[in-house]
């Protein structure tokens, strides 16, 4: 295992963190697709990973964070609030606000929203007892993480791996199709970037032993996003790796950074000279690609060194624009409506169902929008020392998230989406322009302009951090 230097004058920080499994023990209904699925086995756990920091200052009060990873598809706003509720009576003398609860984005973890399939008591765990479940064991992880608070050095570093890649393809005549072909005369390009970098942190104890490894990857988890099982997707095939090489009480801490737009698929290649990216081989080799990243990172990550490790934690709730359903939208949502028509209504769990509804929703939407609309959620941004995490709660196109990252004044930028809600898509302008589903506006509650709103305020507050605290 690769060692880095620690000196006393480098330990300023507190840390704590705590796994719990979050995965029921019975059958689940599988989240991410739209149509039903219910899991046949475990192939590996989902996990809730709670980590926290606390900044040890030389005057003034601490300040804290308390983060959690959830290994599923998104988490409801309203889940988050009972999980605070619950929280405030475990652990009074923190603040509920101060917890960040995030998703990885796997599309093989347990339904937790009502509102999905329709619940199958006799042979699955329901929605509501799964989310029983992920309320109790998140609280005890951030209980758990909290009472064990240490001395630890952080150093953070920048890895590179492939691992994402835009999954829009635009043709010809200027349409995009998420997932499209590309073995066509009419194919031009993907419609917008990847990125590899990957932003890594490191906890190392006053022993110098490596505690937890922090990543944030623009990429979903999402490579067996079809099979039939639980499943934490690469995230889990990486701890497995990362415990092989490091040691079993050595924690990977997932984060999923803006990638609305990204999958783990390279839709050029199409598995030609690489595993199946759709299959359990391909879930393995992202993770070994991740592993290599984070371990090869390590040997040049820089220390944060004394007073400037003390942490920063400002929490807001930002409304954003909401993007507005047209007329045109509406008449849209009817045509497809109006096939079904004086025909029996397609089965709850069906693709068509779930089409149904959402179609549904956009002229529910027309009907009750008023004119200025808005869009509420908890922005955090934290500071430790020259890095920053910030979140949002959208499946957030890669554009918005490298705008972010290209403004910052933080030597490093972490984000996290899917933090704070259950999510919709944010698409770019230009995703809008091209059409198809993740840019369609029975797929967004937010658009551009809520896009544009969002990178310019978490660019602000980040620079205010650095300019109160020099």
């Amino acid at each position: 295992m690769t060692e880095t230097p620690l000196s006393r004058s480098a330990v300023t920080l507190l840390a704590g963190w705590a796994v719990r499994n979050i995965t029921p023990d019975k059958p689940v209904q599988l989240q991410g697709q739209h149509y039903e699925r219910i899991s046949t086995h475990v192939n590996d756990p989902c996990l809730a990973t709670a980590l926290v920091l606390q900044s040890q200052p030389t005057e003034g009060n601490p300040d804290y964070v308390m983060m959690v990873s959830c290994d599923l598809c998104m988490i409801p706003r309203e889940l988050i609030d009972r999980i605070r509720i619950r929280l405030a009576d475990r652990l009074p003398a923190v603040d509920p606000a101060k917890l960040l609860v995030h998703a990885t984005h796997t599309h093989t973890g347990p339904v937790i929203a009502n509102d999905r399939f329709a619940a199958r008591p006799d042979t699955t765990s329901t929605p509501d007892e799964n989310a029983g479940l992920l309320i109790e064991q998140v609280v005890a992880a951030v209980a758990e993480a909290w009472e064990n608070r240490q001395p630890v050095c952080l150093s953070r570093a920048l890895g590179h791996a492939a691992i994402g890649y835009n999954r829009r393809i635009v043709y010809a005549d200027g349409s995009a199709r998420m997932y499209g072909n590309v073995d066509t005369p009419e194919f031009r390009s993907s419609e917008g970037a990847s990125d590899p970098g990957i932003e890594i942190f490191y906890l190392h104890d006053e022993e110098n032993r490596l505690r937890l490894i922090a990543a944030s990857v623009a990429c979903p988890s999402q490579v067996i996003e079809n099979k039939h099982f639980v499943s934490a997707d690469f995230w889990g095939a990486a701890r497995a790796l990362v415990h092989e090489r490091h040691g079993a009480d050595v924690v990977l801490y997932g984060m999923t950074s803006a990638a609305g737009d990204q999958s783990p698929r390279d839709l050029v290649r199409r598995n030609r000279n690489e595993p199946n990216m759709r299959d359990m081989d391909g879930m393995q080799e992202l993770a070994r690609r991740l592993v290599n990243a984070i371990d090869d990172a390590m040997a040049h990550s820089r220390i944060q060194v004394g007073s400037e490790n003390v942490l920063y934690h400002h929490v807001e709730e930002l409304a954003l624009p909401m993007r507005m359903v047209t007329a045109e939208d509406v008449a849209e949502a009817k045509t497809y409506l109006a096939q079904f028509d004086g025909k029996p209504q397609p089965a709850t769990g069906t693709r068509e169902a779930t089409w149904i509804n959402q179609q549904q929703e956009v002229i529910k939407r027309f009907d009750t929008q008023g004119q200025n609309p808005v869009y509420r959620f908890d922005l955090h941004v934290i500071r430790i020392g020259d890095l920053v995490i910030a979140n949002n709660p959208f499946e957030l196109y890669l554009d918005y998230g490298l705008r972010i990252k290209a403004r910052s004044m933080a030597e490093q930028t972490f984000l996290i989406q899917l933090a704070g809600d259950r999510g919709s898509y944010l698409p770019t302008a230009k995703a809008i322009a091209g059409g198809h589903y993740g840019a369609k506006i029975a797929n967004n509650k937010v658009g551009p302009e809520g896009g544009d709103k969002l990178v310019d305020t978490t660019v602000e507050r980040i620079q205010q951090l650095f300019a109160q605290h020099q």
